[in-house]
């Protein structure tokens, strides 16, 4: 997820304290625009749905967390790029570089999140490496995307603001969280995402506010959301009425990826009875070719095959033991 200061919005263990320092700039004209006008302005077609509560049951600070409610980010327009402002409205800083990869900013997590059986992130887990050359490659993922779009438009939601860390709903083991918590599911796609290996390497830049926050309305990529232990999710998939900027659309990821396909996608099933079923295009043995958008589904398009640089999958997997998945072509 991407770069967080104090806003804290990179995706996954903002569970530490986001940075305070903070990067000034006079360049420019500086324009205001509120996440209603912008939602207004950029209507996506698929609406939130479940709708976007601003901050979850057990925040940590909900008096904290109501008071940056609708309060607008800020934002630049230096050189023909628009970029998040620093100082920003409600907080230091915001996002402004290695926006939909993994860590704080561009430098990683600060200490390991352990979630018991289900395996723990771990600071080696998710480490930026140096490029030496003013670059930085990060794990990036569908979930890391979706988080940071989401704080992006809910500037105190669920793990994008120091006010709202709702640790126990990330798993979501006992199943009772409040999913309609803002960017509370885009978290823990994010989360899941890395545990599984359901992610690729992109590379940022590291200068300060160097990407670009130019809303992009010409891709509209959907996924799906887990609603708990990330086997089980929302019935539907989404662009979740998030508004992808240039500097998210041009992520994706390269052929061999493997990308969630839940049960929930009729495109995701495989028509075969075993501990383990696959079908795919090419490539594969003729029993799994034949599985291949048999019974009239669309396994190319399924799950999140829209963030693959293809916009398709080659091959779709399922076994007994809840793992699914699609692999990009």
């Amino acid at each position: 997820m991407a770069s967080l200061r104090v806003v804290a919005a990179c995706w996954l263990l903002c569970l530490a304290a986001a940075k305070s320092e903070c990067r000034s700039s006079s360049e420019g004209s500086t324009f205001v625009q509120s996440r209603t006008s912008l939602s207004r302005s950029l209507a996506n077609t698929s609406a939130r749905m479940p709708p976007n509560e601003n901050c979850c049951n057990d925040a940590g600070d909900p008096a904290a967390c109501h008071a940056l409610h609708d309060v607008p980010f800020q934002y630049e327009n230096v050189g023909g790029i628009t970029r998040m402002k620093c100082p920003n409205s409600g907080t230091d800083c915001a996002f402004d570089h290695c926006v939909g990869g993994t860590g704080v900013d561009c430098v990683g997590v600060p200490y390991d999140l352990d979630f018991g059986v289900m395996g723990t992130l771990s600071v080696n887990l998710v480490a930026p490496q140096d490029n030496g050359d003013g670059t930085v490659t990060l794990k990036t993922s569908v979930g890391s995307i979706l988080h940071d779009l989401c704080c992006m438009e809910h500037q105190s939601g669920a793990f994008c603001h120091s006010s709202n860390y709702p640790i126990g709903a990330t798993i979501n083991v006992l199943g009772n969280a409040n999913n309609n918590c803002a960017c509370l599911m885009e978290w823990r796609k994010a989360a899941w995402n890395v545990l599984r290996g359901r992610y690729w390497l992109a590379t940022f830049t590291k200068a300060a506010q160097s990407q670009d926050m130019t809303p992009d309305t010409s891709v509209q990529r959907k996924s799906y959301l887990p609603k708990g232990s990330g086997t089980n999710y929302e019935s539907y998939k989404s662009t979740w009425g998030l508004t992808e900027r240039k500097a998210t659309s041009v992520l994706c990821a390269p052929g061999g990826t493997r990308l969630d396909c839940p049960s929930e996608d009729n495109n995701c099933k495989v028509p075969c009875v075993g501990t383990y079923c696959k079908a795919c295009a090419t490539g594969c043995a003729s029993r799994h070719r034949k599985r291949w958008n048999k019974d009239g589904r669309d396994h190319a398009n399924a799950g999140d095959s829209d963030y693959c640089c293809s916009g398709q999958f080659k091959e779709v997997y399922w076994s007994l033991a809840n793992t699914r998945y699609g692999t990009c072509a």
